[in-house]
């Protein structure tokens, strides 16, 4: 067995078990309709976690191309991996027994803290960008240092107003990130072929 597919089986469960809670979270939200007020900054914060779920995992797939594997690197993917986890965990309420769930209640009082696994997401994944050769400020990076501030006004702003804005903008540089900055699916198509 090689050493990537040693982390891609790591990956893939600590992934999978990650994208497995947010969407029984989902499930069990839908199921719940009826108490349950909606909110679309917490769900916006879901579907950029959820991304980032898919990501990493379509970004570990290029790592295959590096010539050598160590252990900082295994430990970066993992750290990677298992901050989306947590963050994932946090971002939306398990509405099980509860009388009313109120995400924007939730995701002021609570939620937040899904952000801090996001932070360090975003951390280590400049680190391992660098280590494969980008600069610290090279180009798929630069969406990543303007992510971090917007993570910690969203964090620290007691308004709704600046959370949200922050949130869109947050969501915007998600996009721009996929579309034009970071590895894509089609992309492994194409090298792969």
């Amino acid at each position: 067995m090689s050493d990537f597919e040693l982390i891609a089986i790591s990956l893939s469960f600590i992934l999978g078990l990650g994208v497995a809670q947010m969407l029984t979270a989902v499930m069990e939200l839908i199921r719940e309709h009826r108490t349950v007020q909606f909110d679309w900054v917490p769900l916006i914060w879901f579907c950029c976690i959820l991304a980032w779920h898919f990501q990493i995992w379509f970004g570990a797939l290029h790592v295959d191309q590096l010539t050598e594997w160590n252990s900082s690197w295994y430990l970066g993917f993992v750290a990677a991996s298992g901050f989306l986890f947590l963050s994932g965990g946090l971002v939306l309420p398990r509405p099980s027994g509860m009388v009313d769930a109120d995400l924007c209640e939730y995701f002021e009082a609570r939620g937040r803290m899904a952000l801090f696994p996001l932070a360090g997401f975003l951390v280590v994944s400049l680190v391992l960008n660098s280590n494969m050769g980008l600069g610290y400020f090279a180009a798929p990076n630069l969406p990543l240092w303007v992510m971090l501030p917007l993570l910690v006004a969203v964090l620290v702003t007691k308004r709704r107003s600046v959370s949200a804005v922050g949130s869109m903008l947050f969501l915007g540089l998600v996009i721009y990130g996929f579309l034009f900055q970071w590895s894509v699916p089609g992309e492994l198509v194409r090298t792969a072929g």
